[in-house]
């Protein structure tokens, strides 16, 4: 007797393995939007309280006794109850299992796409709807089968608002291939340098960004070795900064990275000036 009860849990085991094996590769792939359209599914989407990454909750019921692979393509735009909040736009497929007749909640990333409006409350609903935006089809075809970098967000906003491209960083190759493809897309120029950026909400819900530190390089010639400083120059002429010391540069083509503060600078057009003494070795014009 007990050597057949043994037997028998062994065999109940590898029948429950099979049957959650079989289960799970039985799951029926299907959109977010058909599977709500077929009534297949009850869905509440609202918001985390935030603009981006994790910021949209979606409760789950699953009406059927068949599990789903519910895939939220590139592109599903969240519509706020409050027409003075932000749409929210997701920038890369995701993905949520669904067990039979079953609830789960699952956040899903997404993306302000209106930089101008409130920050979704928490807790507001949204309805779920589809891009229409050819310049975000373009994107979305771009960034295909790429890994997406930290900065979606100003991705997004180069798009929506036309916020400047050099708003995103350019550390790797795959994000100054994304910045040229963006400056094509949207018209915008080309530039040797990205502005780190401090991102806050307000009071009232809106968001403010504030620009911190320049960051970019320049390459040059200069036919003997020279020791250079660095000034800096509003669009009156006026001096702005001026680095405290010199560094010496070989003859020949030299790179040359600089990094510099911008807290609490005005808006508008500046040039940087890379001098040896008097001597104007390179300009380099930026905006904050």
């Amino acid at each position: 007797m007990k050597k057949s009860l043994h037997f028998f849990v062994f065999l109940f085991s590898g029948i429950g393995l099979i049957v959650s094996f079989t289960s799970s590769t039985n799951e029926i792939k299907i959109s977010l939007n058909e599977a709500l359209q077929k009534g297949f599914i009850h869905c509440k989407s609202s918001s985390t309280g935030s603009f981006n990454g994790q910021c949209v909750k979606l409760q789950l019921e699953n009406n059927t006794i068949r599990p789903f692979q519910l895939f939220i393509p590139a592109g599903t735009l969240f519509h706020p109850s409050d027409p003075g909040e932000q749409t929210l736009i997701t920038v890369e497929q995701q993905f949520i299992s669904l067990a039979p007749s079953s609830n789960k909640i699952e956040n899903i990333h997404a993306y302000c796409s209106e930089h101008s409006d409130k920050c979704p409350s928490s807790g507001s609903y949204f309805t779920i709807g589809t891009n229409k935006n050819p310049k975000f089809d373009s994107l979305f075809v771009f960034l295909k089968n790429k890994s997406l970098p930290s900065s979606q967000q100003d991705i997004v906003w180069a798009i929506t608002d036309n916020t400047p491209v050099s708003n995103i960083a350019m550390d790797s190759k795959s994000l100054r291939e994304i910045r040229s493809f963006l400056c094509k897309l949207t018209g915008q120029e080309e530039v040797n340098y990205s502005m780190d950026m401090a991102t806050s909400i307000n009071n009232q819900g809106f968001i403010e960004q504030k620009p911190i530190q320049l960051k970019g390089f320049v390459n040059f010639d200069v036919p003997d070795s020279k020791w250079i400083h660095q000034e800096v120059y509003d669009e009156n002429g006026k001096l702005k900064f001026k680095s405290n010391q010199a560094f010496e540069i070989p003859k020949g083509t030299s790179d040359y990275t600089f990094n510099i503060g911008v807290k609490n600078w005005n808006s508008g057009k500046y040039i940087l000036k890379l001098k040896a003494g008097s001597e104007v070795i390179e300009t380099y014009p930026f905006k904050v």
